[in-house]
């Protein structure tokens, strides 16, 4: 058995296996683990986007959170690996890169004499030779700085989209999360953003039916939600994970009020991306080409820097190309648009 950590063994360990010696157990207590795992860079992904993970771990230990139990401490990657690693997916042909990890704003905390976070690694890799598109995983809002708001705005090849978790618009639930913010810290938060980076699009999580959520936490949450605009949001019905704080919690919300909630709020997500979509109507946008559109062959589809997918004429020869796209039009959330 391997955990998640040494996953770079499973090969060997397999080729080393006897059945004389019976199964072989390799499991660490991963709350022991200090320091990244490196693995080897991935090959072709059909050369649009690549993802490249810069550390793992959490210590943040929301109380609905099983992350830090099952994948330890925060681990950054040496920045040197994560650059170079970067330099070799641009060499395979990849126009963006997506920065991951489990969470990438608390980048560079554990790096010892090492006076770096994850500001200063997008700063980096913006310069990295080639380098079309860096793109953020998501941020905590506790993470974001001015620095890396600026990082954000400085730099053209630095994707205009922030993925920011809210989880809750009621601050009785934040604090029963164990959040570290509260609405008006997030809002304010928002708004700094957006009057610092032009055109940004902001997209977010949130939790309906966190235990003890009544049916005015739940507007308070449809209030901030609509107040904050989002360009999309993802909406997830809480889920006791065994051996969490909040699965012990007593004041479990019932199946049917959560899908009620969920449903409502998707509904005023559905909303928000329209109205967001309908703003970029008219302008001039440049789009990764990825994938033919499911519906019709002849058209293709890909995203904008704001993470806004378009569909437009095109072929095969375009796949995996920036191309400028003049914006015509909206269904629902999804964009159509012509190549100029």
């Amino acid at each position: 058995m391997v955990g998640t950590k040494d996953r770079s063994r499973i090969v060997s360990l397999v080729e080393n296996y006897s059945k004389d010696n019976g199964p072989v157990n390799v499991v660490e207590d991963i709350m022991l683990s200090d320091s990244f795992e490196e693995l080897p860079t991935p090959g072709d992904q059909g050369k649009t986007r690549a993802f490249l993970k810069i550390q793992e771990g959490c210590n943040s230990y929301c109380s609905y959170c099983i992350i830090p139990y099952a994948r330890g401490p925060v681990r950054s990657r040496l920045p040197e690996n994560v650059l170079k690693a970067a330099e070799e997916m641009v060499a395979q042909g990849f126009k963006e890169l997506v920065l991951t990890g489990i969470h990438i704003g608390a980048y560079g905390q554990d790096l010892p004499g090492r006076d770096m976070d994850l500001a200063w690694l997008v700063n980096r890799l913006a310069k990295v030779p080639g380098l079309k598109r860096l793109r953020l995983g998501s941020v905590e809002p506790h993470d974001i700085n001015f620095a890396l708001i600026n990082a954000v705005a400085d730099h053209g090849n630095v994707c205009r989209h922030l993925h920011i978790p809210l989880q809750s618009g009621d601050d009785r639930i934040l604090e029963k999360m164990k959040r570290r913010y509260n609405t008006h810290e997030f809002e304010r938060l928002i708004t700094v953003i957006c009057d610092n980076i032009d055109g940004v699009a902001i997209t977010s999580d949130v939790i309906v039916g966190f235990p003890g959520e009544t049916e005015e936490m739940f507007l308070n949450t449809m209030r901030t939600v609509a107040r904050a605009r989002f360009a999309g949001i993802h909406v997830f019905k809480y889920s006791p994970r065994k051996g969490t704080p909040a699965a012990e919690y007593t004041d479990q919300i019932s199946a049917q009020d959560k899908e009620s909630r969920s449903k409502r709020l998707i509904d005023l997500g559905k909303e928000l991306s329209h109205n967001f979509a309908f703003q970029q109507v008219g302008r001039i946008v440049e789009v990764l080409v990825e994938q033919p559109h499911e519906q019709d062959l002849e058209l293709w589809e890909g995203h904008t820097d704001t993470y806004l997918k378009v569909i437009f004429p095109g072929d095969q020869s375009l796949k995996g190309e920036i191309v400028r796209v003049e914006l015509i039009g909206t269904e629902e959330s999804l964009l159509k648009g012509i190549i100029i």
